[in-house]
């Protein structure tokens, strides 16, 4: 990964946070890691754990953005989750994994923010 690419990641995590605080989430972890994958975000929201996946791209889409959530990624992330919740014992039932696309417009210096919740 480039820098430029850290640095556009590290904003669109930075403004998906201040949203899901605003929307509630409690923050407990950011870049957890999980087997050999990496999980953006851990928060509790309503009783529920959750997982969430954060995605940025600059001047694009959001379906470009979502079309970066592949079921293969999604198959490595609910693997990680269920190593995860079956390690700490929790109950599947109380776990859910959110999706967060960040699209930066350089131009404009605005950030739209699009949430998926329980995407699985």
């Amino acid at each position: 990964m480039t820098r430029h690419n850290k640095n556009v990641g590290g904003l669109a995590e930075g403004l998906a946070l201040k949203y899901l605080k605003n929307k509630g989430y409690r923050i407990i972890g950011q870049n957890k890691q999980i087997s050999h994958l990496e999980i953006d975000i851990l928060a509790n929201f309503k009783g529920k754990l959750v997982f969430i996946e954060v995605k940025s791209r600059i001047n694009t889409s959001f379906e470009e953005i979502e079309d970066a959530m592949t079921s293969f990624k999604l198959k490595k992330l609910k693997r990680a989750i269920n190593r995860y919740i079956y390690r700490r014992k929790i109950d599947p039932d109380c776990v859910q994994l959110d999706f967060v696309a960040v699209n930066l417009n350089y131009n404009t210096r605005i950030a739209n923010i699009k949430h998926f919740t329980a995407i699985i």
